[in-house]
């Protein structure tokens, strides 16, 4: 009898663990498809690309309407849209933790190092499969690797003169990867007040940390910024094919 009842409550507290698994992926997929409805009334309102303006002419961001795919055709998309986005919040949120503790401690040197050293170890932290990339990109890098590939640069100058106070959208689109369709996001990044310690006019830069910037980055094009200026974006890629193929497990 006592064998038996454990069998039974074994079984229901498996079958309450699949039915929490099966709730929580059907509400991403559901957010996913949501937000992708959300995105198609934009592009109606000619706020995004492939939808008309007010006027009747091409929406604001028309020079890549002819790519513009936020609607999730599948569950891998839906999938990808979110693990991207919460990609993309680790990524910031652990960045944004280090620089401000550094900062507070009083040393702007050891700044420069959490952007520039730090910052690219985190990238690489957050990805969790070697397939999935993360990076943060530009069109003015600091790190020459971090410069925008074709993909991030179209992008990037068409949201170019977007601010914090008027920001662009979240960007996404399924493009042929050699292996297959990869999911790309994109989501802009804006000086904030930190920021403008390795970043802000170089007049107003802690001479030490000026220094420091000409002796490791020559060819450093990332100064000059403002407050709330964009600064570039967080890249992520998401090959489908890998998320269809875990969904399949």
């Amino acid at each position: 009898m006592m064998k038996t009842k454990h069998i039974f409550w074994g079984l229901l507290y498996l079958a309450l663990i699949v039915a929490m698994a099966w709730l929580s992926r059907h509400k991403a997929v559901q957010w996913s498809r949501s937000e992708a409805a959300r995105i198609e009334r934009l592009k109606q309102q000619g706020a995004l690309p492939g939808g008309p303006s007010a006027s009747g002419g091409p929406g604001r961001l028309s020079a890549m309407s002819g790519i513009f795919n936020p609607q999730p055709d599948s569950d891998a998309h839906a999938e990808a849209t979110v693990e991207a986005s919460r990609l993309t919040r680790e990524l910031m949120e652990s960045l944004g933790s280090r620089l401000k503790s550094t900062l507070e401690a009083g040393d702007a040197g050891a700044a420069l190092e959490v952007c520039a050293t730090l910052a690219q170890d985190l990238t690489g932290a957050v990805a969790p499969r070697a397939a999935v990339v993360v990076r943060r990109t530009t069109l003015q890098p600091r790190n020459p690797r971090n410069l925008a590939d074709e993909f991030e640069r179209r992008w990037l100058e068409l949201v170019a003169e977007s601010t914090a106070e008027q920001p662009a959208l979240i960007y996404s689109e399924v493009v042929p990867g050699d292996a297959g369709s990869v999911y790309r996001q994109l989501t802009p990044i804006y000086l904030q007040p930190l920021c403008l310690v390795c970043h802000g006019v170089p007049a107003q830069i802690d001479p030490q940390v000026r220094e420091a910037l000409a002796r490791k980055y020559p060819t450093d094009l990332a100064t000059g910024y403002r407050e709330g200026q964009l600064r570039g974006a967080v890249s992520i890629s998401i090959p489908l094919e890998r998320v269809q193929a875990e969904e399949e497990r």
